[in-house]
């Protein structure tokens, strides 16, 4: 899988997600549905946002848990974060990447978060950036 200076896609990502055994679904909308998504429960988390910034470079987070007041990222380039709804909606780009376990799915039992398996997708797709994988515990 190739990855070029600008980082990945939302395509590779989910190549990778496949290998791990997820059935990753690509979504794109305003704001107002991603509130009306998770007011009524039906986004799962995990999930993976993608961001753009100042320079309009963009990057991907990880969603781990939100609640009716705030939403809890990880960031691979800034750590775990608590943001405002506001401060989300000024970041997002407007497109997210939700995750299902399919049939290949294996349930290896180790300590971690639930997030975990999003953080080293990302991870690995940078690896033509760095000589080792990250992996989050």
């Amino acid at each position: 899988m190739k990855v070029d200076k600008s980082g990945s896609s939302i395509y590779t990502i989910g190549l990778v997600a496949e290998q791990l055994g997820l059935t990753s679904t690509a979504l794109n909308g305003t704001f107002e549905e991603l509130l009306e998504e998770m007011r009524n429960k039906r986004l799962p988390t995990p999930f993976i946002a993608h961001f753009v910034n100042n320079h309009s470079k963009g990057h991907f987070v990880v969603v781990y848990h939100y609640t009716k007041l705030r939403i809890k990222i990880f960031d691979p380039s800034e750590g775990k974060q608590v943001l405002t709804f506001e401060q989300f909606n000024k970041k997002w780009s407007g497109s997210i990447l939700t995750f299902t376990k399919n049939d290949s799915w294996e349930n290896k039992s180790q300590p971690h978060k639930n997030y975990t398996y999003l953080t080293r997708i990302i991870l690995l797709e940078r690896k033509n950036f760095f000589t080792q994988y990250y992996i989050l515990w």
